[in-house]
């Protein structure tokens, strides 16, 4: 968690042998956070080599005191789809059930200074990046079970792609946009996406720039 490998080095994303940083300036990369990229949009820094590999990660807060017990709760997530991309998105829908469902079956007790990571309210994040071109990726956040829909559309209304139309369970979304594949021929511009979750409604704004 100190961005060390077992010899006590740092790891160095410009010029790591067993991994490549796509889309952004590697020397902006958080060393805590081993291949933090994302492999379905081809983004950030990704393992690059063709081993079997074993991921950790860790959702929290929670703190570690020596002589006090602490009760952790682990899912271990694997999913198999019909190609290498395919299967993170399988993993992550899983997990993402996990998650969902530990939230609905057990108490959280939270402090000022552990605050929960339960979705408390709706939310639209601001598309990364922006400008972008061809790919970008939207966050969102559900607070409670809805049916949502994700649509891009032009300046003046007109729908170009839905990225999101069903049911989604209470917590936090990707949604990736490709201009080259989820759309007919866009032009460099503005243009918008809209979130809605029952009767929520928000949209921002992104810019196409090739």
């Amino acid at each position: 968690m100190q961005g060390r490998d077992r010899l006590g080095q740092f790891l160095d994303p410009c010029t790591d042998p067993f991994g490549q940083v796509f889309g952004i300036d590697c020397g902006t990369i958080d060393l805590k956070y081993w291949y933090s990229g994302d492999p379905v949009i081809h983004n950030g820094w990704l393992n690059t080599h063709p081993d079997n590999q074993i991921q950790l990660h860790t959702n929290g807060p929670f703190r570690l005191e020596a002589g006090n017990e602490v009760e952790l709760f682990i899912a271990y997530v694997v999913g198999r789809g019909t190609d290498a991309i395919n299967s993170i998105t399988i993993a992550r829908n899983i997990g993402i059930i996990a998650r969902a469902t530990y939230y609905q079956n057990f108490n959280i007790i939270s402090s000022v200074e552990d605050k929960s990571p339960i979705v408390s309210e709706f939310s639209l994040g601001q598309n990364y990046p922006n400008p972008f071109n061809p790919i970008t990726t939207i966050k969102y956040q559900i607070p409670e079970l809805s049916f949502v829909t994700l649509i891009v559309c032009d300046v003046l209304g007109n729908e170009i792609a839905t990225l999101v139309n069903e049911e989604k369970l209470t917590g936090d979304y990707d949604a990736r946009f490709d201009a080259r594949f989820d759309a007919t021929e866009m032009s460099s511009g503005i243009y918008f996406y809209k979130l809605q979750a029952g009767s929520i409604i928000t949209t921002k704004k992104m810019i196409l720039l090739k």
